[in-house]
């Protein structure tokens, strides 16, 4: 399907500015990220965060799955921007990994992480949401979330667990109260999966996405990166949209 690009197929640099990342590297274990770049000319940037205060912006190492966004390219250019200032204001050790939402929790001006009552923190996927929202193109529609399912609820749990882990090999790395928040939010706190915030990037059509249309686009590009299935389905509609987009 356009827009959705194996990297042994496709190579990144065919992507103009801004590409969102994905890739499965254990089963049901998914990540992503966002690959920018200023000038086409130049290599792409990977810009994620991998752990607990541990963002990173670095030089792709492994082979993703890579979205191109249906959004202007001038837009795109500003998204690049923004991942630029956020990796400026943020890289290292500034933001959390936790549960808490990705809207407006990038500071206006400087782009620093906003810590407080429901700044918690990020996962991969709510952090690359939270960029595209501080770019004022929210991807999707954070109240048509659902609860977190059981199976959201024992990730969650399994995140708990080893950042208590890290705590003990690491204790100048988390702080007690982190552990606290994180504790809190099990259960209760929406989960955004990396396959979901992909669909997202790649539907334009009523953006922001709901959970409906994301979470069934989004199982597909599951399928799809395990090879159990060929590239999501557009309509004749969407991809002449997309061409359009792409001037």
């Amino acid at each position: 399907m356009e827009g959705v690009y194996r990297q042994q197929e496709h190579v990144l640099s065919e992507n103009r500015y801004v590409a969102v990342a994905i890739r499965e590297p254990a089963h049901n274990q998914r990540h992503t990220g966002i690959f920018f770049r200023f000038c086409e000319s130049d290599p792409h940037e990977f810009l994620h965060l991998a752990w607990q205060c541990d963002l990173r912006r670095e030089v792709p190492r492994q082979t993703y799955l890579w979205v191109e966004p249906a959004i202007p390219q001038r837009r795109l250019i500003q998204v690049a921007a923004i991942c630029d200032a956020i990796a400026d204001a943020n890289v290292p050790g500034r933001i959390p990994y936790s549960f808490g939402p990705p809207n407006d929790c990038f500071h206006d001006r400087t782009c620093d992480f906003l810590l407080g009552p429901t700044r918690t923190g990020l996962t991969c996927a709510s952090f690359v949401l939270a960029v595209f929202h501080r770019a004022g193109l929210p991807l999707v529609q954070y109240g048509s979330w659902p609860p977190p399912t059981a199976e959201d609820t024992e990730w969650q749990q399994q995140v708990l667990a080893n950042l208590l882990h890290l705590q003990v090999t690491d204790p100048c790395g988390i702080t007690q109260a982190h552990i606290e928040h994180v504790r809190s939010e099990i259960g209760s706190s929406v989960r955004y999966r990396p396959e979901q915030v992909a669909a997202a990037a790649l539907r334009r059509k009523r953006r922001p996405v709901s959970y409906r249309l994301v979470s069934r686009l989004g199982a597909m590009i599951v399928a799809y990166i395990r090879g159990q299935s060929v590239a999501p389905y557009m309509t004749w509609w969407e991809r002449a949209r997309r061409r359009w987009f792409r001037r």
